[in-house]
């Protein structure tokens, strides 16, 4: 008997009103068995405003800012962000907000949902 095992994570999202939820499992091929563990129910909180601001707007190519993101409510948990430049000539964003100016131009530092909601915010960086 193997002891392999897979973890994997969901999200499903319910009516707030709901009393309820029925987890139903299909499985289409294959054997062994099937756990259960760790399951939580948690409230979702509803991201209302997202804020971008960069420590400097105006760069020379290779310079450096770090972006920061605000989200309101501070405690939403509905979506999970991720840093994008409009323009990956002029600037590249890192996870970790870091600018960098690689091209002269004018783009847009994003904040941006990974989700099918939208939720996002940008601010528009020029590199000479």
């Amino acid at each position: 008997m193997s002891q392999e095992y897979r973890e994997f994570d969901y999200n499903f999202t319910t009516s707030p009103y709901a009393a309820s939820a029925d987890i139903v499992l299909h499985v289409v091929a294959g054997e062994g068995s099937l756990y259960l563990d760790d399951v939580t129910v948690r409230q979702v909180i509803s991201t209302e405003v997202v804020f971008v601001e960069a420590e400097i707007t105006e760069l020379a190519v290779g310079g450096t800012t770090k972006a920061a993101a605000q989200i309101f409510p501070e405690n939403a948990n509905d979506l999970t962000f991720h840093w994008a430049s409009s323009d990956e000539s002029v600037l590249t964003v890192a996870e970790d907000g870091t600018v960098t100016a690689v091209g002269a131009g004018s783009a847009y530092v994003q904040y941006v949902n990974s989700g099918d909601l939208t939720a996002e915010s940008s601010v528009l960086i020029t590199v000479k």
